[in-house]
């Protein structure tokens, strides 16, 4: 099947594509515009928060979407095809269509990998560090990092449009600002939670970097990605754990099945603390109060850990 794609990609580089192949987003294209295509909703917002409307800016993924697993459609080709710039994460995080963007790239296309330039020594890496390390991609939930990732952005799109310097230059203060922001609020929040109840238990290990920036040990029971299975060893340490330390709840994510993570609730006889975000932001009706007693809505960064912190707040800070 994935074959097929690929050698549709070819195809539709040189093809008449009708106008209802198109996917909702490309419908209303400005055609005025230059067109970004983002590969994650993280991306999307990030991207939208630097350049505001000087782009249509298209998301191949949605809410809820895990890009692990993720496998691209016609509809992906299609708007790769009528991309003037892609956007993607890196770090094997869009697995599956690491192939189609690498087709893309030798059909002219220009992409940019938003990670690449990330020093090493910020990056957390799993499995065997000195045979095979694993770059945990996961780096959106430490802030200063996903800074780095806004700064190095801005950079490259001040080259690729020079006209929208200034415009790009103040939004990312904007944003960083923001990002600082709900830093010192998160780093707030979390100090309410008793020391002895500062473990996050989840269901694959999105959430390291969160970790080690605000203070929380993080168990999950499946590793960095979800496109491999846990067994029953894991199963079984997880157990363990929340036995042995008495934590009192456990968080499923919006783009992972819960189904294992809520046995293992009802096993422990522990609560489910709530749904985080972890590999897709949310949508725009799920609002959340935040610093200065703002609502936040998770389709965005901010909204994201404005929602996160919350959940996991109200359910190990009790």
């Amino acid at each position: 099947m994935f074959i097929k794609i690929i050698c549709a990609f070819c195809i539709l580089t040189f093809t008449l594509i009708s106008s209802s192949c198109g996917s909702k987003e490309s419908d209303v294209l400005n055609e005025e515009k230059s067109t970004i295509v983002v590969t994650t909703t993280q991306l999307k917002d990030l991207v939208s928060k630097i350049t505001k409307s000087r782009f249509n800016i298209v998301s191949l993924m949605k809410p809820g979407i895990d890009p692990h697993t993720y496998k691209p459609t016609s509809r992906d080709i299609l708007a790769l095809t009528k991309a003037d710039l892609v956007i993607y994460h890196g770090m094997m995080l869009e697995g599956r269509l690491s192939e189609l963007l690498e087709k893309a790239e030798q059909q002219g296309i220009q992409t940019y990998n938003a990670t690449s330039s990330l020093k090493s020594a910020r990056i957390i890496f799993h499995g065997d560090i000195k045979k095979n390390p694993q770059p945990d991609p996961h780096v959106w939930f430490d802030p200063e990092i996903w800074t780095t990732v806004a700064e190095n952005f801005t950079k490259m799109i001040c080259l690729f449009d020079p006209k929208g310097k200034s415009g790009y230059i103040n939004n990312l203060l904007s944003f960083t600002r923001e990002i600082e922001e709900v830093q010192k609020w998160t780093i707030k929040k979390i100090s309410t939670i008793p020391t002895n109840k500062r473990t996050l238990v989840t269901s694959h290990d999105a959430y390291s970097y969160f970790g080690r920036s605000f203070g929380l040990e993080v168990v999950a029971l499946q590793g960095i990605s979800t496109l491999l299975e846990s067994g029953l060893g894991d199963r079984a340490k997880v157990v363990d754990l929340i036995k042995e330390q008495n934590i009192p709840a456990v968080f499923i994510e919006s783009s992972v099945n819960p189904k294992a993570l809520n046995e293992i609730a009802k096993e422990c006889g522990v609560s489910v603390g709530g749904e985080l975000f972890s590999d897709a932001l949310g949508t725009e009706a799920t609002l959340s109060v935040g610093p200065e007693g703002n609502s936040y809505s998770a389709n965005t960064w901010t909204g994201m850990m404005v929602h996160n912190v919350n959940t996991i707040v109200n359910s190990l800070g009790k």
